[in-house]
C-alpha cells in the first residue's frame, strides 16, 4: 500500500515505468525517478505520456555515491543483483543517510532458496557473476547485508513472481 507516502524515490529507476504505476495508486503523493544521466531522458520521455506526469520529477546521480533527500519511501527494484557484495552495502549505507525513523526501504528483488537447488535464478546468479560481479541472494544474505547497513527488515512480502520479494527495510 503506497497511499501512506507522500515522497516516493525510485533508486535506479530506469524508464520510469514501476514508478508510473506506484504512483497511479499513491494519488496523493509524488515521485522521483533517480538514475544516471542518459538513463533520465529515456525516463523524462516515458513519463511525459503518463497520467502522473504532474507529479513526477527526476534527478540524476549514481546511488553508489549518494541517493536524493526527503523520500518517505524508497524503492530499488531488480537492481541490486547487479551488484557485488561491497557496492550493495554502499548503496545501502547511502540510503540509510537519507532515512528518518518513518522511512521506508522497498528492495523489489529475488530471494535465492538456501537449499541451493539447481532453478533459473542460480543459473542467473551465475550470470551476474560472471558478466558483472553481480549475484542473487538467498534471505540469510540479505540479512547479513542489510544488518552491515544498520538497516532491519521490517517484512518480507512474497510477489505473483517466483522467488521475486519485497523486503521492507526500516532504521
Amino acid at each position: 500500500d503506497f497511499t501512506q507516502f507522500k515522497h516516493i524515490i525510485d533508486l535506479a529507476g530506469n524508464d520510469g515505468e514501476f514508478l508510473s504505476i506506484v504512483l497511479a495508486q499513491a494519488t496523493n503523493a509524488k515521485g522521483t525517478v533517480f538514475d544516471l544521466e542518459p538513463v533520465i531522458e529515456e525516463a523524462r520521455k516515458n513519463l511525459a505520456k503518463t497520467s502522473v506526469k504532474d507529479r513526477c520529477g527526476f534527478s540524476i546521480g549514481n546511488f553508489l555515491e549518494s541517493v536524493p533527500a526527503d523520500g518517505d519511501c524508497y524503492i530499488i527494484k531488480s537492481a541490486l543483483d547487479d551488484y557485488n557484495d561491497e557496492d550493495m552495502l554502499k548503496i545501502l549505507k547511502n540510503v540509510r543517510k537519507q532515512m528518518k525513523p518513518s522511512t521506508k526501504l522497498l528492495l523489489c528483488e529475488i530471494m535465492l532458496s538456501e537449499l541451493n537447488e539447481p532453478d533459473v535464478n542460480t543459473q542467473t546468479d551465475l550470470f551476474l557473476f560472471l558478466l558483472q560481479n553481480g549475484k542473487e541472494r538467498t534471505k540469510q544474505e540479505w540479512e547479513q547485508l542489510i544488518e552491515q547497513a544498520y538497516l532491519r527488515i521490517n517484512n518480507t512480502i512474497p510477489t505473483s513472481s517466483p522467488f521475486s520479494f519485497i523486503i521492507e527495510v526500516t532504521l
